[in-house]
């Protein structure tokens, strides 16, 4: 269906050609103001789907009922290996607590880090967070045969 903008029919009601009384062009106005307000889709809500990262205990090491958070990141395995991405890291809160806004208020963990310091520090470091909110880390056995009737 084409839209029609309401300013070019109000136009083409007034021209001489259509030869309508302005009580006339107001009432057919307002009638298609109603329509138009009435025909309007409601606003569609986003739904949040939030992160979780998942973890793998075939062994059980950690304890069952644990939570944790933690954040996703990507690294530069040809620049830092992951062994060295923790140290990276506080090395990202160093800069910033080196910045004019650390300075005012310095961070003093690494959650805090994630949540105040700018992706640029990040990218020095050869790192990239996926967000800055900390998600849920589930723990799972690995195995999708335990609990399915085989």
């Amino acid at each position: 269906m084409t839209k029609l903008n309401i300013e070019l029919l109000e136009e083409a009601l007034k021209s001489q050609e259509a030869g309508l009384t302005p009580c006339k062009i107001e009432a057919i106005l307002s009638k298609v103001r109603t329509l138009v307000e009435e025909n309007k889709a409601p606003p569609v809500s986003r739904t949040v789907k939030p992160y979780a990262v998942v973890i793998s205990d075939p062994e059980g090491k950690i304890p069952a009922g644990t939570e944790f958070t933690g954040w996703a990141i990507q690294y530069d395995e040809d620049r830092i290996g992951v062994g060295e991405v923790s140290k990276q890291l506080v090395e990202v809160a160093k800069d910033f607590n080196a910045s004019r806004s650390g300075k005012k208020q310095p961070v003093a963990s690494i959650g805090e880090t994630f949540q105040v310091a700018s992706r640029s520090l990040f990218k020095d470091q050869h790192l990239v967070y996926k967000h800055k909110d900390p998600v849920f880390v589930v723990v799972t056995d690995n195995s999708i045969t335990k609990g399915v009737n085989a």
